[in-house]
């Protein structure tokens, strides 16, 4: 399908119409608090305050860590793209083949363990009011229209469907195995920008987080509802790429795949199991 003027305003429009429910609860969560005042009922939970305390952040760990994962990311990130683009440096095709099922079933995780239920508990807070909590089921609403949106975007793009999914994946060095096999033309900067985009994201958040820790309050209500969204969000595309892009293009619709040994197959299934696996457990403490 090409990319017109008229389907750019069609999937503006899709946007919209998706983006419309949750428009419509936030204006209903302020009206239901001036309801909630004026009829004199009883008052909803009012969200705690978790405000930093200076005196137990140590900003010293804190930069630390912002450096640490810099470089562990960046390096997880530009080593697959380094060793194609080098032959000296070329790895066997089999670390690719198991990074890149490990790093799916890690993405794959990462919704179901990690995004997930951190959203419906952020969502469902009773201090939200009742617009959000007698509907417990936004979490997984807005993970369904981000999910839903991507589905729209990759339809109207005119790239291979892989490169948009590879862009939004947020996961170490599976990332960068799948950058590495994403076709681009020699002279192409693109998955270098693409590899320098994860290293270096997740440390200017970290920056940000830095800089206004002693203003940030993650107890108040707005921040707990955008805490919310963005981790359905997140779950949302992550689920979607999971399973579309990789694991159904991966084990069911390449012929490549099903033309390998029995023993190499079971590999890829055993890879991807052990990276959900791994995050699952991680669940257990993060």
């Amino acid at each position: 399908m090409k990319v017109t003027k008229k389907n750019c305003f069609n999937l503006l429009i899709l946007s919209i119409l998706l983006l419309l429910p949750f428009a419509d609860s936030v204006y209903a969560v302020k009206r239901g608090k001036r309801d909630t005042e004026t009829e004199g009922k009883e008052a909803t939970p009012s969200c705690e305050s978790e405000k930093i305390n200076p005196e137990n952040y140590d900003i010293r760990l804190h930069v630390g860590s912002l450096f640490i994962i810099l470089v562990t990311s960046s390096f997880g990130a530009f080593l697959p793209v380094i060793t194609k683009k080098n032959p000296k440096f070329k790895l066997p095709q089999t670390i690719y083949f198991v990074c890149k099922h490990f790093g799916t079933g890690v993405i794959l995780a990462t919704s179901f363990i990690h995004m997930i239920p951190s959203s419906f508990e952020s969502l469902t807070n009773e201090c939200l009011g009742e617009v959000w909590t007698e509907y417990s089921a936004w979490a997984g609403a807005i993970a369904m229209m981000a999910a839903l949106f991507v589905f729209f975007i990759e339809y109207m793009s005119i790239n291979k469907q892989q490169t948009l999914g590879v862009f939004i994946l947020e996961v170490g060095l599976g990332l960068g195995s799948r950058i590495a096999e994403t076709s681009f033309s020699e002279k192409s900067i693109k998955p270098w920008l693409m590899a320098l985009v994860y290293g270096t994201t997740t440390p200017i958040g970290i920056a940000i987080g830095i800089i206004a820790h002693e203003s940030y309050d993650p107890g108040t209500a707005t921040a707990i509802i955008v805490q919310g969204v963005l981790d359905s969000v997140s779950a949302g595309i992550l689920l979607y790429v999971a399973l579309v892009e990789l694991i159904a293009h991966d084990f069911i619709f390449d012929p490549n795949f099903r033309k390998k040994s029995n023993l190499t197959q079971t590999l890829g299934f055993v890879c991807l199991t052990l990276g959900a696996g791994a995050m699952a457990v991680i669940g257990r403490w993060a």
